[in-house]
């Protein structure tokens, strides 16, 4: 199972992936692009209104986990995820992770569908990205996965959040 990660944490590394990912060059993003991403009001769920000083100590403990680094020189430093390296996911696999984390519980096919702005995704890439990702906790089912409808999030909850999401969601 993976390590919980913070509100905050999980989207800062939603926008990382998802900028590095549908960026037609993509480069590392400044604290206030990374500001921007996460307040975003499209895509979101939770919607956030949130200040550098808490993005930068985000960033700052994700560094730390060897989440992401920090790239000097230029005006103003940048940061970039390490996300490959860190959780040796699949660019299709990473794009599925990033969707969770932007936008919350959804079905598969919601999951699918949406994250193939990122990554180009068919539907057996992606059911056999999605059962990698939670043979290895970083996508949990929320229900049954074979029930009409079932939900999945990521798995960078905390326990106690993972119940709620089920109690909330067993229908």
């Amino acid at each position: 199972m993976p390590e919980p990660l913070s509100v905050l944490e999980r989207r800062v590394l939603g926008v990382l992936v998802e900028k590095a990912l549908t960026a037609a060059a993509p480069e590392p993003l400044t604290l206030n692009a990374i500001v921007l991403g996460a307040n975003q009001k499209s895509n979101r769920d939770p919607l956030m209104t949130v200040e550098e000083p808490e993005v930068d100590d985000a960033l700052e403990r994700l560094q730390r986990a060897g989440l992401v680094f920090r790239i000097t020189g230029g005006r103003a430093e940048r940061w970039r995820h390490n996300l490959y390296d860190a959780w040796k996911v699949s660019k299709p696999e990473l794009a599925l992770v990033a969707e969770l984390l932007l936008r919350g519980a959804q079905t598969a096919a919601e999951a699918r569908s949406r994250a193939s702005r990122m990554e180009p995704l068919d539907h057996e890439t992606a059911a056999t990205a999605i059962k990698t990702l939670a043979d290895r906790g970083f996508v949990v089912w929320l229900m049954p996965e074979g029930r009409r409808g079932a939900l999945l999030t990521h798995g960078f909850h905390t326990p106690d959040e993972i119940e709620r999401l089920k109690a909330a969601h067993s229908g």
